[in-house]
């Protein structure tokens, strides 16, 4: 191996240590954003599992720790090439900046609370309406009839677990619910989605606090 090949190699090898530091703190960078309530959640696949267990308290914390343990790993590796310390710190420091500012501008319009969301204009309601305690919640045509199938029944099994005050099945299939509605990914720029994003963020609100009215100290 030349002496040209060796140093290409160990570039390269910086580089990638880079790469993987810089993918984990995107990673917790937008871990940090989803402490704050979305719209709509993108969920890694890996960490799916957590989302459908825990929610998006669930989601923002794995995925903190994640990025977290990607850096160390990065660092680790720096090290144990002989590499200083401290250049590693600046370099992934300063890009580190960089990429949690670009995610927290991206997402400044998702990020916003329902009682935001619900100062948004609404547009006037379709005949196809499902009611519910909190308002009126209109399923778009655009995401197809299988969608709302799953939907609707995704919506009947958390109502009769709440019926039920079955604590364990609520917050199951309210978490269910909230990773289907993720999953679909409203556009704000349709206003027939944008209803649906405003409507459902109600409901949502509204099994929430009726969860937790039989939760109690549980």
């Amino acid at each position: 191996m030349t002496e040209a090949t060796n140093k290409s190699q160990i570039f390269l090898e910086g580089v990638k240590n880079i790469a993987i530091a810089l993918v984990g703190m995107g990673i917790a960078g937008k871990g940090l954003t989803y402490f704050t309530p979305h719209l709509s959640y993108d969920v890694p696949r890996i960490l799916l599992p957590v989302y459908k267990a825990f929610g998006p308290t669930g989601l923002a914390i794995s995925m903190v720790v994640l990025g977290v343990l990607l850096a160390g790993w990065s660092f680790s590796r720096w090290i144990s090439s002989r590499r200083k310390p401290i250049q590693w710190i600046l370099i992934v420091g300063i890009l580190a900046i960089l990429i949690v500012g670009i995610i927290y501008a991206t997402n400044g319009e998702r990020r916003q609370e329902p009682s935001q969301a619900s100062t948004l204009q609404e547009p006037p309601l379709s005949a196809d309406a499902e009611a519910t305690v909190s308002g009126t919640v209109v399923f778009p045509s655009s995401f197809g009839a299988e969608s709302k199938q799953q939907y609707s029944q995704l919506i009947k099994s958390l109502e009769a677990a709440i019926q039920e005050k079955d604590l364990s099945k609520s917050w199951t299939t309210y978490n269910n619910l909230n990773v289907f509605t993720a999953g679909l990914k409203p556009d704000q720029n349709d206003p027939e989605q944008l209803q649906f994003i405003i409507a459902q963020s109600r409901r949502m609100d509204d099994y929430n606090n009726r969860i937790k009215s039989f939760a109690g100290g549980k």
